[in-house]
């Protein structure tokens, strides 16, 4: 007997248990397709929240820079150190590393060697000013504008 005397050893056999190939892929890839929008989705989230805690430590130490200046009686620098990837204090050693996603940009502040930036806060409550802004993705994430006068911060909404 040829092939042809068995047909419904070719066909899927009612009340079967199984699945067919093409079921199981199209399963597979949807599983598939789930997994790699949540990558993403993780991925972004990630981002997002490293970019947060960024900032809130990054505004912390202009308070803390300031405070410290008060309290001692002597000038106190919020140092930016774009080849290092680090922004510290000038009184203390380590830091606080900028991500590898986060940008700093800063205008009006001084300038020290090998590129590096500054705001300088004063005993009197003053400061050497200056607008600092916080970038990811080429869009601006925050700004920050030093008031030389009072040495206080105001973050000002991003232009982006």
């Amino acid at each position: 007997m040829g092939l042809s005397a068995k047909p419904s050893a070719w066909r899927r056999r009612s009340g079967g248990n199984g699945f067919t190939l093409v079921e199981l892929l199209v399963v597979l890839t949807l599983i598939a397709l789930g997994v790699g929008m949540a990558a993403v989705s993780v991925g972004t989230w990630s981002g997002r929240s490293q970019e947060r805690e960024f900032i809130f430590r990054f505004s912390a130490l202009f308070r803390q820079a300031r405070n410290q200046a008060g309290r001692s009686g002597r000038a106190a620098m919020v140092i930016i150190d774009p080849g290092a990837r680090i922004c510290r204090l000038s009184y203390e050693s380590g830091g606080l590393p900028v991500p590898e996603i986060i940008e700093i940009r800063g205008d009006g502040l001084e300038e020290l060697p090998e590129g590096r930036k500054a705001v300088v806060f004063f005993p009197d409550g003053s400061s050497s000013g200056g607008t600092v802004e916080v970038v990811r993705g080429g869009t601006s994430r925050a700004v920050f504008r030093i008031d030389p006068v009072t040495g206080l911060m105001e973050r000002r909404p991003a232009a982006g």
